[in-house]
């Protein structure tokens, strides 16, 4: 059997617990431990479908499993049950062995935070994906030649991710809803329906998650439930057409190297009542400005603000993997 040095790691770690969870069963034909370890050569390889991943299996003597079995094991929610609880645990494990890695350590205002930088990423459809009407305008219906305003398209599949921003470590926090007349799920919904557990990442009680999130987080009230009643913070863009008032401007040091480029830092509210802070910062190099909002207190340095958008960018370097090294553009079942 083939095995690649990142495959051995992964398999040295997921043993134990991990592999044999509350949800693991016995089965003759695809045991689970037999059933993950196929998932991780699937991810691994460079195969496009998983018929040619299957037919590699069998020449490079990876698994001489069936077709049929193979396709069922990933229709199984049974299944699904068990690879999420491994990835718990073996998160969890991993985390524990990554602690040493904070990269943020040195920034004593962030102790008590866990740093997440959190998206959503497309896939293209599976195969057997179901097929949804889409409606399209009368032009398109008469240049296609088409009777009534609706034609019949698969959708894309949003996965919505968090990366560890003091260590790099990845998790998955849902995938988003489609059928009937919903085209794509929006950003804020899928937080919103997600338990605070989830959101948190099972973060233990006690310390406070920021989630770093691009401008389709932005849902100012939500933010507020989330701060008081969970302990989950929000730093975003500003959108050009948000209506803020200033109604206060906490000092900062202007002589401090990490708030360097730093133009204001004010606390500004909406006409529900609801207060957030702004900063505003111009790039030294590119004189570019950008608009910051938070619900992170005054405590947290301006600059430290800018740090971790900028570091935002870690989960966008995550999927460019995901598509380009891994190869994972399509789904692959329904």
């Amino acid at each position: 059997m083939i095995q690649t040095d990142v495959f051995k790691k992964f398999i040295e770690l997921a043993t134990g617990d991990i592999m044999n969870n509350k949800f693991s069963r016995q089965c003759s034909e695809v045991p689970d431990s037999d059933f993950i370890q196929l998932g991780l050569h699937r991810v691994l390889g460079e195969d496009k479908s998983g018929r040619a991943f299957l037919q590699r299996s069998l020449l490079e003597d990876i698994s001489s499993i069936e077709l049929t079995h193979f396709f069922k094991c990933l229709k199984s929610k049974r299944r699904l049950d068990h690879l999420k609880e491994a990835c718990h645990l073996l998160s969890q494990k991993i985390n524990t062995l990554l602690q040493h890695t904070d990269r943020l350590e040195s920034i004593k205002e962030l102790v008590g935070f866990e740093i997440l930088g959190s998206d959503g990423s497309y896939h293209d459809w599976a195969c057997h994906d179901e097929k949804f009407a889409k409606k399209i305008t009368k032009d398109q219906a008469l240049s296609e030649k088409r009777v009534d305003a609706h034609k019949t398209s698969k959708r894309s599949v949003q996965h919505f991710y968090s990366i560890n921003l003091r260590t790099k470590m990845a998790h998955h926090l849902t995938v988003a809803q489609i059928g009937g007349d919903k085209q794509k799920e929006h950003d804020i919904h899928a937080l919103k329906r997600l338990d605070k557990n989830t959101l948190r990442l099972n973060i233990p009680k006690g310390i406070k998650v920021l989630h770093v999130y691009d401008r389709a987080s932005l849902d100012f009230p939500q933010w507020i439930k989330w701060k008081n009643n969970d302990g989950i913070y929000f730093l975003s863009r500003e959108k050009s057409n948000t209506a803020l008032k200033i109604v206060g401007q906490p000092p900062y040091d202007k002589n401090d190297p990490v708030n360097k480029g730093v133009i204001s830092n004010d606390t500004v509210g909406t006409g529900n009542g609801e207060a957030f802070r702004r900063i505003v910062y111009q790039c030294p190099e590119t004189k570019e400005i950008f608009s910051f909002l938070t619900t992170l207190s005054d405590s947290i340095r301006p600059g430290v603000i800018v740090i971790l958008y900028k570091l935002r960018w870690e989960i966008e370097k995550l999927f460019d993997s995901f598509k380009n090294k891994l190869e994972e553009k399509k789904a692959w079942a329904s």
